[in-house]
């Protein structure tokens, strides 16, 4: 009998155990002047979704589309894409990638140019972190990442 406890203890502990834990991402994406503001249309929020994954999967999101150059679908668009991995102590490793795909060239020979910014941090669950892309101040894009725990 005490076998039994014991070993249905030890699938309860351990099953508890090896259930990955699950992180709500919010990437708010904008474009604009960050000093300016919506009601001078200085400033637009482009996105704003709730996205789920596990401990070290990666969550994405296209704000855009996709083109066909040749026989080759080509993302265009801002692209955010985002793994979270629970480490010691609460705390969660971050790695981010924003992206821009624009068209350049128009016609029957359309073109994409990349651009690519990307970083890790470690935040505690709550925490944000930013990521900028463009040299024009006054039309940057970028992208507001908050990562936390999901509830069970």
């Amino acid at each position: 009998m005490s076998r039994r406890i014991l070993a249905v203890a030890s699938v309860l502990l351990f099953g508890s155990l090896a259930r990955a834990q699950h992180f709500e991402i919010e990437p708010v994406v904008y474009r604009g002047d960050p000093k300016g503001s919506k009601e001078a249309g200085t400033l637009k929020q482009v996105a704003a979704p709730s996205l789920v994954a596990k401990s070290g999967e990666s969550a994405s999101l296209l704000v855009g589309g996709q083109i066909l150059i040749g026989q080759q679908k080509v993302p265009v668009g801002r692209q955010v894409h985002v793994t979270a991995t629970e480490i010691k102590d609460g705390a969660i490793r971050v790695e981010a990638v924003f992206e821009l795909g624009e068209v350049t060239g128009r016609g029957a020979t359309p073109q994409v140019t990349n651009t690519k910014t990307q970083t890790t941090a470690t935040i505690q669950s709550g925490g944000s972190l930013r990521l900028e892309l463009g040299k024009d101040r006054k039309d940057l894009h970028w992208v507001e990442i908050t990562v936390r725990k999901a509830k069970r």
